[in-house]
């Protein structure tokens, strides 16, 4: 006969608690985040979408609908905040110190301006002599072939 000694079921339970305990110690500590709201300096309203990076990174976001916005996962350092907006005037700011597991707040107001454009370039399309889509046969005449065929009636 085979006898089949039961583990208790209490010292493993123990185990893994402390496991998890010590893997949340040593993951913790290891970012930060940079939270804010942008809002237009003039009305104070909030400006949704305006786009926030953190200069030579590829982190950032979008301000959401109450102007509200958040980085996260922020190696700890110093950072360049840079927050634009169609219609605003850029704004950067400089020397902002994230720390791990803290939340650094930023306020920015941005103030409108005037938006100018270069000249406006002119493309002509082209058309090409195969359209792909066509299952039948076409023929079709400008009006300058027209103008320029030697005959003096249309029949």
């Amino acid at each position: 006969m085979l006898r089949i000694k039961s583990i208790p079921l209490f010292p493993i339970l123990v185990l893994a608690g402390y496991c998890l305990i010590f893997q949340s110690i040593l993951i913790a500590g290891t970012t930060g985040k940079i939270a804010g709201i942008v809002k237009d300096a003039a009305s104070d309203n909030a400006l949704v979408g305006a786009n926030v990076q953190i200069e030579d990174t590829k982190l950032g976001a979008a301000a959401g609908l109450d102007g509200n916005f958040s980085i996260l996962n922020i190696p700890p350092g110093i950072y360049t905040l840079k927050i634009t907006m169609m219609g605003y005037k850029p704004i950067i700011i400089e020397k902002i110190r994230v720390q791990s597991d803290l939340t650094t707040f930023v306020k920015a107001e941005l103030n409108e301006t005037i938006l100018t454009s270069e000249e406006v370039i002119t493309i002509e399309a082209e058309r090409t002599l195969i359209q792909k889509d066509m299952t039948g046969s076409l023929i079709s005449v400008s009006d300058d072939e027209i103008e320029n065929l030697p005959v003096t009636d249309i029949t």
